[in-house]
């Protein structure tokens, strides 16, 4: 018997290694349900890692304490191994909860960080589940 979900995923994670770095790139949504999903995996990665964690939020429409504290719990994993973890770019709208939360300094996204358009990400990923669902 096979199992067909009833919905697709609002969020979705994607590894990439190269040399120096793994790059962890999030999008979606990353709320309570999400962490619950992505903390396993998410742990893996961080154990796996031996050198620098790279965290890509330009995808992300919506994001919650849940999903703050899943990302805290990598860059602190990573510190405690002597590593390094960052945001290398973030929508603005996980910007803005990053912000209000007081968390830029601790996640070094004090300016640095490339910021997208979130509602032409949000767009991308509505017209991509819509073209799954049919």
């Amino acid at each position: 018997m096979e199992v067909v979900p009833l919905y697709a995923l609002p969020f979705e994670l994607n590894v990439m290694h190269t040399v120096g770095a793994t790059t962890i790139s999030l999008r979606g949504e990353i709320d309570f349900a999400a962490a619950i999903e992505l903390t396993p995996e998410l742990d893996k990665i961080v154990e796996s890692c031996k050198s620098e964690l790279l965290f890509d939020l330009r995808g992300v429409t919506f994001i919650d304490s849940e999903g703050l504290k899943m990302i805290l719990k990598a860059f602190d994993r990573m510190q405690r191994k002597g590593c390094i973890a960052r945001i290398i770019s973030l929508s603005d709208r996980a910007r803005r909860v990053i912000d209000i939360a007081g968390m830029s300094t601790i996640l070094g996204c004090t300016g640095q960080c490339e910021q997208t358009n979130s509602r032409q990400v949000f767009w991308q990923i509505r017209d991509l589940w819509h073209s799954q669902q049919q």
